[in-house]
């Protein structure tokens, strides 16, 4: 039913759904997502602000008031959304994509100050309680609301990952966190109908705490991109993979990914080329690379050409000394990726050392201080430029 549902509002109203880095179509989604949360959430908050006021539960009024602040969130990533699809101008020339990130903070927010308020009001009915007419329609509404929510996180988990959607992600977080919510709600309910202890304020204080819990890791998820978070490894082992599928790069390095937004993504790299071609063809080769990975991945690059010396009576004395100045540290050590390049005053030395696991990790960085060491004093006319591979 979930995907009927779900499938139908995407057919009904999304246009090219599929093209989701289309700024018009990813704001089109969040509209859809934004009015079927303030619907929804509208409607539960009103069916549980009656049970509540009427039954006098403490724990009932306070899901309705959660329920409203979701509809308030919603209103956030519709608003979201919308600023997120503008266009890039002169002030922002990357886009707006990064303000869908702050609406998932915005969101992570809404539910912890909810949160907080609920403790508060739960804390004074403790203290001071008093008594709830629990009666059936409470439970047939909290169930109603159960099933509702449950929709609506996995709806929104759904286009989150469609998407790959911060905000949308907070929101899923959250209609879960309220399934898990009016569920203990129910409880406390059940047990006051069937023994008559009032479970109801214990209830809220159990909720609130789990409330600012899940809009605390919410937050956290929705601030990693803001603050600029390592790359997805398999995006990047997909543009590595397209590029050294050229037989004519030699390698690759210094790899760096920036993400302005789900719908916009600027990398660059060094390409490693033989330094025996000329420029016009080292050129043509950077070119057809960045028109490729635009094309497959949609995102902008920027490919630097690095020469790599390819000569053989150059390169294999070096090396030798290379492979000497390692195995004298350990015999476990390897040499991967060795390539030379030639600058305009230093001739570059680049390698990676490849650690065995029998080899403790706090040692790796004095094995490569000791190696660049040894070489310089064989080379000191080279500079000498070390990684570490696994």
């Amino acid at each position: 039913v979930r995907m009927i549902m779900t499938d139908f509002l995407i057919r009904t109203f999304i246009k090219d759904s599929e093209n989701i880095n289309n700024r018009v179509v990813r704001r089109s989604y969040g509209a859809m997502a934004g009015i079927v949360g303030i619907i929804c959430n509208i409607i539960l908050c009103i069916s549980k602000l009656i049970t509540g006021i009427l039954t006098g539960a403490i724990s009932i009024t306070a899901d309705a008031i959660n329920n409203l602040t979701d509809a308030a969130s919603s209103v956030i990533t519709l608003v979201g959304f919308k600023m997120a699809g503008k266009s890039a101008d002169q002030e922002h020339p990357y886009g707006h994509g990064r303000i869908e990130y702050i609406t998932g903070l915005l969101i992570s927010l809404v539910i912890m100050l909810v949160g907080v308020e609920l403790f508060r009001s739960s804390i004074d009915t403790a203290i001071n309680p008093s008594e709830i007419d629990f009666n059936i329609i409470s439970i047939i509404v909290l169930i109603f609301s159960i099933l509702v929510k449950l929709w609506m996180s996995l709806f929104n988990r759904k286009l989150s990952k469609k998407l790959n959607s911060s905000a949308l992600h907070a929101t899923s977080i959250d209609s879960l966190s309220d399934c898990i919510a009016t569920s203990s709600v129910i409880i406390g309910v059940v047990i006051g109908m069937l023994t008559g202890i009032n479970l109801d304020a214990y209830i809220g204080i159990i909720v609130a705490c789990f409330v600012i819990v899940t809009g605390f890791k919410s937050a956290a998820e929705s601030l990693n991109p803001l603050i600029g978070e390592a790359p997805d490894s398999e995006f990047v082992a997909e543009i590595e993979k397209t590029v050294l599928n050229d037989e004519r790069v030699l390698g690759l390095h210094d790899v760096l990914v920036h993400s302005y937004g789900a719908t916009h993504i600027v990398a660059s790299l060094h390409a490693e080329l033989p330094s025996n071609i000329d420029l016009m063809t080292a050129h043509n080769i950077v070119d057809e690379l960045e028109d490729k990975i635009q094309t497959k991945f949609g995102c902008e690059i920027t490919i630097h050409a690095d020469p790599i010396e390819v000569d053989r009576k150059i390169t294999t004395p070096i090396y030798t000394d290379v492979l000497k100045s390692v195995k004298a540290i350990d015999q476990l050590i390897s040499v991967k990726h060795f390539r030379i390049t030639k600058g305009y005053a230093k001739t570059y030395i680049l390698f990676d050392l490849s650690f065995h696991n029998e080899i403790d990790p706090i040692s790796h960085a004095k094995a490569k201080e000791t190696v660049i060491k040894t070489l310089k004093e064989m080379h000191p006319e080279i500079e000498f430029i070390v990684g570490e591979k696994a």
